[in-house]
């Protein structure tokens, strides 16, 4: 069983914010792979469920604020008894990447994502996964920010999106799939 979880911030206020890229990036797999969120309130979060052709696939996005996400993965994770180093992606926005670039990494400190804090002081390691999809910095230095984050796209940054979202959907799919090394060669 593998874990894919987006990050983001709940309410129709943030839908299309940069900080809620992990919500876009799973939004965009299940509509391309047939998935079907459900809210779930056991895991007080919105939860997807499919069997792959070698496993069982959930993609989750927590309902709760995002610097509190930490709850809901370690919930799941301990539910389906699984392998943090082996069965969980995290997939969310970062502002030192230029927009449209995407990086993956098996492990790291959070960076200041304060998603990845909670996610990792839950689990209580910082060997997980992740997807980090560039956002960019404000061009104006001035910019708060919080206020940044948490900002819509433009519509030509959302051009931009969409094709980072298409290789970042291929890059989820292929974790679950194929070793770790074929996804460092073939997504950094």
């Amino acid at each position: 069983m593998k874990l894919i979880v987006g990050l983001g911030n709940p309410g129709k206020e943030y839908i299309n914010t940069r900080h809620n890229v992990g919500f876009m990036v799973l939004d965009k797999l299940a509509q391309i792979k047939n998935f079907s969120f459900k809210k779930s309130l056991i895991f007080n979060s919105y939860i997807a469920r499919k069997k792959s052709f070698l496993q069982e696939v959930i993609l989750l996005k927590p309902l709760i604020w995002m610097n509190n996400s930490g709850r809901c993965v370690q919930k799941v994770v301990k539910r389906y008894d699984l392998l943090i180093t082996r069965d969980l992606l995290v997939v969310y926005d970062d502002l030192d990447l230029e927009l449209g670039k995407m990086r993956f990494r098996i492990e790291g400190s959070s960076a200041g994502h304060k998603g990845m804090v909670s996610i990792i002081k839950s689990l209580n390691t910082d060997k997980i996964c992740r997807l980090r999809i560039g956002i960019g910095r404000p061009k104006d230095k001035s910019k708060d920010l919080s206020e940044y984050v948490l900002s819509n796209f433009t519509s030509e940054e959302r051009e931009v999106l969409n094709r980072v979202f298409i290789k970042a959907v291929a890059c989820c799919w292929d974790w679950t799939e194929k070793p770790l090394d074929f996804i460092m060669r073939n997504y950094n």
